[in-house]
């Protein structure tokens, strides 16, 4: 079975599948799943789908019958020289590094010995003789990068579907190991990891269907991005930083991933995927990589519009940086981290209309509401408290979502004695402020990030 496309290249012989069969569900209503080496592979949209599962059936049947009639299969020809296995690649990768190693070897009980070729996308590997053994693995199938005993010079290649691969006496084996976690471009731990930590408490996320569909976004723009990927960031918030207000961080990855999940809700797949791409490289440039430099200078402007538009504020708390500390989430987010989902779709739905404009009113617009209980509040604990109360109580009448798809709650003592604020009139209320377009722009040249490496220089 072969497949190919600009990006993708596969092959899989009739004797390594283990599982063929036709299937559906409420993403391909229709396709052909193909299980080889554990891993999955579905084949869609095919004009005539029952004509080919039917040869596909006929030929595994075929391949298994051969098998059983211990005939063999003519396997590839062999290579005079290993480094000619780069010609079985497309014409425009191009070779990157060269490694002398030994490959055990499972099914033969030794280690052969080779050399591994390294292109933009595919980790090669040919014995030297080129008879014993050669592979090619496309870098995306990469999941992990190992080192088994820091004694030695080997490395363990993780792959798909429970696989690996076990260099030995690699001469450069950490160049080799930072060289092939760079090609990959992800780290599929990381991703995974997060997938149930997007919006837990929502239906669409409780079940394998919506995990999947979010799995394959992010790793389809990682893959699409390697220099934004999907990087996990700790301490990334600029200045100093209270300890009470450190949960409103999330690094870039959470950020996104959180994002990605409400696009899904309202978006197939595909349309998810294009709405993300326009988010981290157009709309919100520099957000979402490990220096997240245009968050930081859209806090900058932020606490210039409160400095501007808040001053009984400012004369109250002469140190903003608590306000860029916990702001950090909203940019990253869209406030779809503190608000409820239900309330937070509007706001998104400002963003794809007036972009990061709608952020920055819509933050005035939060401090002004509140603007009584913080100026009497006496240190950045009780601050954080009282916006954390105020974001659980804000509601949509008109959301079609059940009442009981929250975001975040709050006990029912808390809820009563906060005033319940509807989306549409804060969204109407920030809207109505006096903060321009023009002024926004000017603010973020003056703060742009040239500017910022002059200021730490």
């Amino acid at each position: 079975v072969c497949y190919a496309d600009s990006a993708v290249k596969l092959i899989i012989s009739w004797d390594e599948i283990w599982r063929l069969e036709k299937t559906s569900n409420v993403i391909l209503t229709e396709s052909i799943h193909v299980l080889a080496h554990g891993e999955d592979h579905y084949f869609s949209m095919l004009l005539h789908l029952n004509e080919t599962f039917v040869i596909m059936e006929q030929l595994a049947n075929y391949s298994i019958k051969r098998l059983f009639d211990k005939e063999a299969f003519q396997g590839e020809p062999a290579l005079s020289d290993p480094l000619q296995i780069t010609k079985r690649l497309p014409k425009e990768q191009n070779l990157l590094e060269v490694h002398e190693s030994f490959l055990w070897v499972p099914f033969s009980h030794f280690n052969t010995l080779g050399k591994i070729c390294l292109s933009e996308n595919y980790l090669c590997f040919a014995s030297q003789d080129g008879s014993q053994c050669h592979i090619i693995i496309p870098m995306r199938e990469v999941i992990n990068v190992e080192k088994p005993d820091s004694s030695s010079r080997a490395l363990t290649v993780c792959v798909r579907g429970k696989r690996a691969l076990r260099f030995s006496e690699v001469r450069d084996y950490q160049r080799l190991a930072n060289t092939i976690r760079s090609r990959c471009g992800i780290s599929a731990n990381e991703i995974e990891r997060d997938l149930h930590r997007s919006l837990p408490e929502h239906p669409a996320f409780q079940s394998d269907t919506g995990i999947s569909a979010l799995r394959r976004v992010l790793t389809a723009y990682a893959y699409r991005n390697p220099k934004i990927g999907y990087c996990q960031v700790n301490d990334i918030t600029p200045g100093s930083q209270d300890s009470s207000c450190r949960s409103y961080l999330p690094a870039p990855a959470d950020a996104m991933n959180i994002l990605t999940s409400v696009l899904l809700l309202y978006a197939k797949e595909e349309e998810a995927f294009w709405l993300l791409v326009a988010v981290c490289e157009r709309m919100l440039p520099d957000y979402f990589n490990r220096r997240i430099i245009g968050a930081l200078v859209d806090q900058a402007v932020f606490e210039d519009l409160i400095r501007e538009n808040l001053p009984q504020l400012v004369e109250h708390m002469t140190d903003l940086s608590f306000f860029s500390s916990v702001s950090l989430s909203w940019f990253l987010t869209l406030f779809i981290s503190v608000l409820p989902i239900e309330s937070a779709v509007n706001v998104v739905d400002c963003f794809f209309y007036d972009g990061i404009k709608a952020i920055l009113q819509l933050g005035l617009a939060v401090l002004d509401f509140n603007l009584e209980a913080l100026v009497t509040c006496n240190d950045d604990a009780e601050a954080v408290t009282i916006l954390n109360r105020f974001f659980d109580s804000v509601t949509n009448k008109d959301s079609p979502l059940p009442p009981t798809v929250q975001q975040a709650s709050v006990g029912n003592n808390e809820q009563a004695s906060h005033i319940s604020v509807d989306i549409s009139e804060l969204i109407q209320e920030a809207y109505e402020g006096i903060i321009n377009l023009f002024n926004i722009c000017f603010l973020r040249s003056e703060w742009s990030p040239s500017f910022l490496l002059k200021k730490s220089t």
